[in-house]
């Protein structure tokens, strides 16, 4: 018990690389004899092909919601339905440090076949508003990084983040020029 506190600690720590130690090595061969049952064990590789099997059939049987990559000559036989029948009415974007920095993503995203005689989606992108700033400016935020103006955009403060930090969300229905870009031709 004279002893200095680092050769105490050093034996400490020596002790406990030791267990360390032991412990790996009980996990080696623990997976190591798993590995030897497995093998020998014909019911688990029979379970494991037919389990391999079962999601081989699900991932050709399920239809992937493939529209919006169509070829050519797969858009004509479209009926602008999704195979599925899945639809969209919302985008959120809830990350409120960055979200209206991915509203470029949306200009021109759009595939106007798709959605001719749809509802086009409303956006909510959640944002930080700085003090002072207001509303216009959450929304002027999010017109640059769209690029293009946004028309009736509403905006509702969430909750107050930390003082003088509060989390809005803007909320506007997307528009044909933000969707499609020009005008069909």
């Amino acid at each position: 018990s004279d002893d200095a506190p680092e050769e105490m600690w050093a034996r400490e720590l020596s002790a406990y690389e030791q267990e360390l130690k032991k412990f790996r090595e009980k996990i080696k061969a623990n997976e190591n004899g798993n590995e030897e049952d497995e093998k020998e064990s014909e019911d688990n590789n029979t379970k494991k092909k037919s389990e391999k099997k079962r999601k081989r059939l699900e991932e050709t049987s399920v239809p992937k919601p493939n529209w919006s990559t169509m070829t050519a000559r797969e858009e004509a036989k479209n009926t602008s339905v999704p195979p599925s029948g899945a639809t969209f009415d919302h985008i959120v974007m809830n990350l409120p440090a960055t979200a209206v920095e991915f509203l470029d993503c949306l200009k021109h995203s759009f595939d106007r076949k798709t959605w001719e005689n749809r509802k086009l989606p409303t956006v909510h992108a959640y944002a930080f508003r700085p003090p002072g700033h207001t509303d216009r400016d959450v929304i002027s935020r999010a017109e640059g990084h769209l690029g293009c103006p946004i028309k009736n955009a509403k905006v509702f403060e969430v909750r107050d983040v930390a003082p003088n930090k509060a989390m809005v969300c803007v909320s506007f229905q997307i528009t044909e020029e933000q969707a499609f870009g020009s005008s069909p031709s």
